[in-house]
Protein backbone atom coordinates (compact mmCIF):
# COMPACT_ATOMS: atom_id res chain seq x y z
CA UNK A 1 0.00 0.00 0.00
CA UNK A 2 1.41 3.63 -0.98
CA UNK A 3 2.30 5.19 2.19
CA UNK A 4 0.02 8.39 0.71
CA UNK A 5 -2.84 5.74 1.10
CA UNK A 6 -1.36 4.36 4.90
CA UNK A 7 -1.30 7.96 5.72
CA UNK A 8 -5.21 8.86 4.73
CA UNK A 9 -6.53 6.19 6.73
CA UNK A 10 -4.43 6.40 9.72
CA UNK A 11 -5.07 10.58 10.02
CA UNK A 12 -8.80 9.40 9.51
CA UNK A 13 -8.23 6.37 12.60
CA UNK A 14 -6.54 9.61 13.99
CA UNK A 15 -9.08 11.53 13.71
CA UNK A 16 -12.28 9.53 14.78
CA UNK A 17 -10.27 8.21 17.70
CA UNK A 18 -9.61 11.66 18.98
CA UNK A 19 -13.50 12.47 18.20
CA UNK A 20 -14.35 10.04 19.99
CA UNK A 21 -12.21 9.73 23.03
CA UNK A 22 -13.85 13.55 23.33
CA UNK A 23 -17.02 12.15 24.26
CA UNK A 24 -15.47 9.65 26.80
CA UNK A 25 -13.72 10.06 30.84
CA UNK A 26 -11.39 7.65 31.41
CA UNK A 27 -13.58 5.97 33.63
CA UNK A 28 -15.92 4.57 30.74
CA UNK A 29 -14.84 0.88 30.03
CA UNK A 30 -13.72 1.33 26.18
CA UNK A 31 -11.40 4.53 26.85
CA UNK A 32 -8.63 2.42 27.21
CA UNK A 33 -9.08 0.35 23.72
CA UNK A 34 -10.10 3.74 22.08
CA UNK A 35 -6.65 5.51 23.31
CA UNK A 36 -5.09 2.50 22.68
CA UNK A 37 -6.47 2.47 18.66
CA UNK A 38 -5.25 6.66 18.31
CA UNK A 39 -1.86 5.76 19.75
CA UNK A 40 -1.40 3.11 17.14
CA UNK A 41 -2.58 5.38 14.40
CA UNK A 42 -0.48 8.18 15.30
CA UNK A 43 2.07 5.88 15.17
CA UNK A 44 1.00 4.42 11.64
CA UNK A 45 1.38 7.92 10.33
CA UNK A 46 4.21 9.44 11.51
CA UNK A 47 5.78 6.03 9.93
CA UNK A 48 4.28 7.31 6.42
CA UNK A 49 5.66 10.54 7.21
CA UNK A 50 9.27 8.94 7.96
CA UNK A 51 8.89 6.94 4.53
CA UNK A 52 8.09 9.85 2.86
CA UNK A 53 11.11 11.65 3.77
CA UNK A 54 13.42 8.51 3.47
CA UNK A 55 11.87 8.43 -0.43
CA UNK A 56 12.33 11.85 -0.66
CA UNK A 57 8.45 12.54 -1.30
CA UNK A 58 6.00 14.68 -0.33
CA UNK A 59 5.15 14.50 3.29
CA UNK A 60 1.62 13.80 4.45
CA UNK A 61 -0.17 15.97 4.98
CA UNK A 62 -1.28 18.41 2.48
CA UNK A 63 -0.39 16.45 -0.26
CA UNK A 64 0.57 17.43 -3.63
CA UNK A 65 -0.72 16.19 -6.88
CA UNK A 66 2.66 14.78 -7.80
CA UNK A 67 3.43 11.28 -8.77
CA UNK A 68 4.01 8.33 -5.76
CA UNK A 69 7.11 5.90 -6.20
CA UNK A 70 6.76 2.84 -6.36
Amino acid sequence: MPYRKIAEEALAEWRDADRRLSNMTPDDPDWQSVFVLRELAQARYQEAVDSARAEHLPEPPPFEDVAEGP
